[in-house]
């Protein structure tokens, strides 16, 4: 694994940006012959951004999880040492972001663990050093929650008796003093189909803590289907990945991942859908194909109160959301078909605004997404700089 500063010599080739989008510059920071995916960009209130992502192994099945901290809106990167606990066996990773005034990190727990679920989290402030682990272990601290992380502490999580699990993959809406998350689980008794083989099908909840994220319980069903809609291009993964944002008038909107490109019916992707609650995720209106397939949504709100959906898979998406109907915009597909990289970019982007109008987009480059790397070529975790 190696730190690297590398423009691509050929930035400006295979992108479709829509109007008033440009490509400023594209670099390496990342690479390894190990998979190297899912990155996701933390922004905290010193201006330093914090880029999560997994090395090993594809998906649920991740060896290692990478943490890099940058000081100069995301042109160099240093790793980091992070809180850790020893049980987690089925951990995907760790989830970082800036609520109020302290950092959180809560351990990132796949489907199918046992009732009751029961993970950690720590805590810290917005400043202070960020440690190598070198560092760590020259000044003797703890290798669980190394100074200035608290120690860790439990969460909890009110499960519906139907559901068996879930998953929480992204930091939660702060609603003053209530933190409303979108998690991603499956029922108990689903039927199962001979294309699913061995996956769940998937709903999507939405989950509220009054108590700064310590403990969670379900407040609303953004989707309750037991199997696929037949008249809907839902897939057969069922709805997941879910992202929200707030729109200007309160409202609520949601888009959410549906397909799985090794299980859908041939010409038949399941397309990414959106919907809406008015009473802050009590209540949600019938979901909504966008009409395009896609995985990982998230949004970002830029410091204009523009909104942009990032999502991954085929190609790297950048799409504008109109703040008061959640309305999409003229669609960016990025890298798609960059020569300098032999094929189609991986899932699951990330992007955070660095400057008024500038976006710093990541995304991964692995073999084991859209027939992988050519030759010798190794996996690549990309950044790039947007203006929007």
């Amino acid at each position: 694994m190696s730190l690297l500063l590398t423009p691509s010599p050929t930035a400006d080739h295979g992108q479709k940006l829509a109007d008033g989008v440009k490509l400023l510059k594209r670099w390496t920071i990342l690479e390894s012959d190990e998979d190297l995916t899912f990155p996701f960009l933390s922004p905290f209130g010193d201006g330093r951004l914090l880029l999560q992502a997994t090395k090993g192994v594809h998906c649920t099945r991740a060896e290692q999880t990478i943490h890099m901290i940058s000081a100069d809106q995301g042109r160099t990167w240093q790793p980091v040492a992070m809180p850790l606990a020893f049980d987690s066996l089925l951990q995907w990773g760790l989830m970082t972001f800036q609520g109020d005034s302290k950092i959180y990190t809560y351990e990132q727990r796949w489907q199918m663990r046992a009732r009751p679920m029961i993970g950690y989290r720590w805590e810290r402030g917005v400043d202070g050093p960020w440690k190598s682990q070198k560092q760590v272990e020259a000044d003797g601290d703890s290798y669980i929650a190394p100074r200035p992380w608290s120690d860790a502490q439990e969460v909890r999580y009110e499960l519906p008796d139907d559901y068996a699990g879930y998953n929480l993959h992204l930091p939660p809406l702060i609603l003053g003093n209530r933190w409303l998350a979108l998690i991603h689980g499956s029922k108990r008794h689903a039927p199962s189909t001979s294309e699913q083989r061995e996956l769940q099908y998937s709903n999507v909840l939405a989950i509220e803590s009054t108590d700064t994220g310590r403990s969670w319980r379900v407040c609303g069903r953004v989707s309750d289907f037991q199997s696929p809609p037949s008249d809907s291009r839902i897939g057969f993964e069922g709805p997941c990945e879910p992202a929200g944002v707030h729109l200007g008038d309160g409202r609520i909107l949601v888009v959410m991942r549906t397909g799985n490109i090794n299980i859908d019916p041939p010409g038949r992707p399941g397309l990414m859908h959106r919907t809406i609650s008015r009473d802050g995720g009590r209540t949600w209106s019938p979901l909504q194909s966008l009409g395009i397939p896609g995985t990982r949504p998230e949004f970002r709100q830029l410091s204009d109160g523009r909104i942009f959906l990032i999502c991954g898979r085929p190609g790297n998406l950048l799409i504008p959301v109109d703040p008061q109907t959640g309305d999409l915009g003229d669609i960016s597909d990025v890298f798609r078909g960059d020569p300098a990289l032999f094929f189609e970019s991986c899932c699951n982007p990330s992007c955070v605004e660095v400057s008024p109008g500038r976006l710093l987009y990541v995304y991964s480059h692995t073999k084991l997404c859209n027939g992988g790397v050519t030759g010798n070529n190794p996996n690549r975790l990309m950044a790039a700089l947007l203006q929007v």
